[in-house]
């Protein structure tokens, strides 16, 4: 694309649920989007996924172990030089009060 203008992107596949108040990286070692979270029409969600600009795919990440809470208005970040994601605060829809855990996620691990 040479142009300044706006392209639709129609990704293969299944794709994330529509979504408000979750967080969105770019991870440029792996030249993908990483997003996780936010709010659907059925609450707080914890899922994430990768979508590699290449195959213009998502891909749900299925963690081995373990989960996060879902959450809604937080804030992530990932190192792409370990390729570990984080994610921060945020809410839980639940209790009152923000979060204030710090979670990360090994995009590397095994």
């Amino acid at each position: 694309m040479n142009t300044r203008q706006w392209v639709q992107l129609v990704p293969s596949g299944i794709v994330p649920s529509a979504r408000t108040y979750h967080c969105l990286v770019w991870d440029s070692i792996n030249s993908r989007l990483i997003l996780f979270g936010g709010h659907d029409t059925f609450g707080n969600l914890n899922d994430l996924w990768k979508y590699p600009v290449s195959t213009n795919k998502w891909t749900k990440e299925v963690p081995t172990t373990g989960t996060t809470t879902s959450r809604a208005f937080h804030a992530c970040t990932i190192n792409t030089q370990t390729g570990t994601f984080y994610i921060h605060g945020g809410s839980d829809g639940v209790n009152p009060f923000a979060l204030s855990d710090l979670t990360q996620y090994d995009f590397t691990a095994k």
